[in-house]
Formats: structure tokens, C-alpha cells, sequence
């Protein structure tokens, strides 16, 4: 069993945070795993498990189950995604957090215009539609 924490990224939105993922990514992965495809329906490769959720919303109760069956597998590296604060407690391994901050100011501008953007191509976001009249203001 490895003795390295578990890395966790929990992904603040309108931080940089794909970037900083798709780097952590890259550095933990082995080629050589990925070569005989993904586990958990495309949510773990190579030891890096995306936690299956949006930033307003947590994961779907249906997908619970699936969580739970990833968390203690021997060979996990780390968890990327969308999740809060606490999810070490579920793993048998020491874990390591981190994120990447942004000004608040430049990531509420940057939230307010995607999700106007998102909402003006799909009508809401994740279920969730911003009031009518709402402005950056």
C-alpha cells in the first residue's frame, strides 16, 4: 500500500482551475495504466478520481455509491474536482489538500459573465437559472 497522502484538488470555479487539474493530471498519471481504459464509467484513470459534481450542485445520490466504491482503492493518487472539505475522512490514507485562489473581484466578474454566457446558450446552468434582473451590481 502506498504511503504517499491522497492529493486533493478542490476545484474553485473561475480560479484557473481546469488548468491547475490538467497539470496535476499529467503529473500523476502513468501512461502505461491508461493503455487498458478507464474504471467507475470514465470518473477515475490512472489513480486520478474526478469527483463527479458540479459547483452548484453535489454529486447526484445515484452517484454516491460509486464514490464510496472509488475512495479506498489502493492505488489512488488523488481527487480533482468540484468537492469540499471533509472528503478525507473517507479515505484509509493520509490526504494533502489543494486549490488555486483568484482575486475575489476578477472571479466574480469572470462567474457573473459565464454564467450569463451559459444561460444565453442553454437557458440555465445545472439546473439552476439566474433571476431575471440580476446584474453584476
Amino acid at each position: 500500500m502506498s504511503t504517499q497522502p491522497i492529493i486533493i484538488y478542490i476545484h474553485i470555479p473561475k480560479a484557473g482551475g481546469t488548468t491547475l487539474a490538467d497539470w496535476l493530471y499529467a503529473q500523476l498519471r502513468d501512461a502505461s495504466e491508461e493503455a487498458s481504459g478507464s474504471e467507475e464509467e470514465g470518473w477515475l484513470h490512472s489513480g486520478v478520481f474526478y469527483y463527479p459534481s458540479g459547483y452548484v450542485r453535489g454529486p447526484y445520490t445515484r452517484d454516491i455509491a460509486r464514490i464510496k466504491r472509488v475512495l479506498p482503492q489502493r492505488g489512488l493518487k488523488a481527487i480533482l474536482g468540484h468537492c469540499q472539505f471533509g472528503i478525507h475522512e473517507q479515505l484509509a490514507r493520509p490526504a494533502s489538500y489543494v486549490t488555486m485562489l483568484r482575486h475575489p473581484l476578477e472571479r466574480i466578474m469572470s462567474l457573473y459573465h459565464f454564467e450569463k454566457l451559459v444561460e444565453e446558450k442553454y437557458g440555465e446552468h445545472q439546473g439552476i437559472k439566474m433571476p431575471d434582473k440580476t446584474t453584476l451590481k
